[in-house]
């Protein structure tokens, strides 16, 4: 069996480290991230020690719902995943709301209704 494994933030820093890591012991590694130039790289230094399975690259702006909910999308599509590493993270000295009403700060303030669509408004 494939062990898949998602990094977000795969695509410097710690989140390259641990994607690099799990590749080391033989799982399939997929990194996030907003910028393709940067995700190719990581994909090339992924590679040169995985042993499985070519790591794969995915773009994807984890401040936008919108973004977040296509990225889960894609990855069920692929099958379950063995490991998620939520490694994306900021921290911010002002408050900023995205365009989906949630605040984007350290704050962790989500307005009433934010990112909700129709069926679960409908439920609240």
């Amino acid at each position: 069996m494939n062990r898949r494994a998602l990094v977000t933030a795969g695509t410097g820093g710690i989140g390259l480290e641990t994607a690099v890591g799990l590749a080391t012991a033989g799982y399939a590694v997929t990194v996030v991230g907003r910028d393709a130039v940067r995700g190719g790289s990581a994909v090339e230094r992924i590679n040169a020690v995985g042993t499985v399975t070519e790591a794969r690259f995915v773009t994807a702006d984890l401040a936008s719902l919108a973004e977040v909910r296509d990225l889960a999308d894609r990855v069920a599509a692929d099958g379950a995943l063995s490991v998620l590493v939520n490694n994306v993270g900021a921290m911010f000295d002002d408050r900023r709301v995205t365009a989906q009403r949630v605040s984007a700060c350290g704050d962790g303030l989500v307005e009433p209704g934010a990112g909700m669509d129709e069926r679960q408004e409908a439920v609240r």
